[in-house]
């Protein structure tokens, strides 16, 4: 299989600062919600998608 890459949380000053993760597959999370939650909470940041395979 493919490599992995270590990742972490980091502290923002500001949730718009925040950047978070979600599925690479859609049919694992709900995108268009959580794209809905991020303009909410003023977050522009694309999220980075993973793949937990």
């Amino acid at each position: 299989g493919a490599s992995g890459e270590r990742i972490q949380v980091s502290q923002v000053a500001a949730v718009n600062q925040a950047r978070f993760c979600e599925s690479v597959e859609s049919g694992h999370s709900n995108q268009n919600e959580s794209a809905q939650i991020a303009a909410l909470l003023g977050i522009a940041t694309e999220p980075y998608r993973i793949d937990s395979q």
